[in-house]
């Protein structure tokens, strides 16, 4: 393994826990969650270049740095574009505007960031504190 890909994924798994520990303290997203379990939903970041794939479980979600071909759906932007996704006061008008292409289940998506919005986080703390 490189250097490079430690990195990614020291920071994925970083990413993971600290994603979690908040789930956790919230039942019913991690309830929400349950009832995705099995499906995939990849992110593919055009800028900078970055495959992921999340997969809803019980216990939150998991976070792997795989390109799927296996995925349920898939949403493809730029990291300004999901930055401003997850800090948008309108989330609806951020996901299905013109800044994040969403291929296969739409529904799904919506599914997803509607139980990471209601779990009440504070996603700009969330990602300052992994990104700096």
């Amino acid at each position: 393994m490189t250097t490079f890909e430690t990195i990614n994924t020291t920071l994925l798994t970083l990413a993971e826990t600290s994603l979690n520990q908040l789930l956790g303290h919230n039942p019913e997203a991690l309830r929400r969650l349950a009832e995705l379990d099995g499906k995939v939903i990849g992110i593919n970041l055009t800028a900078p270049a970055c495959s992921l794939s999340l997969r809803p479980h019980g216990g939150g979600v998991q976070i792997e740095m795989i390109d799927q071909d296996n995925t349920d759906v898939t949403l493809s932007g730029s990291a300004s574009d999901f930055f401003r996704l997850l800090t948008a006061q309108k989330k609806t008008d951020a996901l299905f505007g013109k800044s994040i292409r969403i291929t296969g289940d739409s529904g799904l998506a919506t599914r997803v960031s509607q139980i990471l919005i209601d779990a009440g986080m504070d996603w700009e703390d969330i990602l300052a504190d992994i990104i700096g």
